[in-house]
């Protein structure tokens, strides 16, 4: 008659099972096991004949904490994972390189809140060139340039807060504006005749 043991899950039983049967398990060396002729639960490490069928977990990751700096509210904090509590902002954390020396560190902090760590809107640099292009080079090529690239600028700030260039995307309109009554100046006067 083949053996059968029993696993303690949780402080719940299991049913009677052979060794194939284990095999099915996820048995660590840790997991307690009760077979006939034992006074109590061992660990399934102990006993020889499952040393075979006990599978190697590796050890817990660490939960060193890592220091960031969040963009909303500016803060720096030490933190197990990228939420600042200060503003419970998730978006706009950036670690800190751990590979930098204290002046460097300092520096990194102090360029990141002074940018606020946020890419400019690429649509809203499109605004302002085409705004100023269009007194430079050819108005009417850069008009509709720089309003179709406000108005997307427009709706890519305010759905994305990890993106900063309102002021451009606000001058670049003033710009392409001024660029048409510029326009219609040339014309008052016979530029274009």
């Amino acid at each position: 008659m083949e053996k059968k043991y029993f696993l303690n899950h949780d402080g719940n039983q299991s049913e009677p099972l052979s060794i194939a049967q284990l095999k099915e398990k996820y048995i660590t060396s840790d997991t307690l096991v009760w077979t006939e002729g034992q006074s109590d639960w061992v660990n399934a490490g102990t006993l020889d004949e499952l040393k075979s069928i006990i599978r190697i977990t590796p050890p817990p990751i660490s939960k060193e904490t890592t220091e960031g700096l969040c963009t909303s509210c500016g803060e720096f904090k030490e933190s197990k994972n990228a939420i600042c509590w200060s503003c419970n902002d998730s978006s706009d954390w950036i670690m800190i390189p751990t590979n930098l020396t204290e002046d460097q560190t300092q520096e990194f902090i102090t360029n990141v809140k002074k940018s606020k760590g946020k890419p400019y809107d690429v649509f809203a640099v499109i605004s302002l060139i085409a705004g100023i292009g269009g007194f430079l080079i050819l108005p009417i090529l850069f008009i509709p340039i720089g309003y179709i690239a406000s108005i997307v600028s427009y709706y890519r700030l305010r759905d994305n807060k990890r993106l900063q260039g309102g002021g451009f995307r606000v001058l670049g309109a003033i710009l392409t504006t001024a660029n048409i009554f510029w326009i219609m100046y040339q014309f008052k006067i016979g530029f274009f005749a």
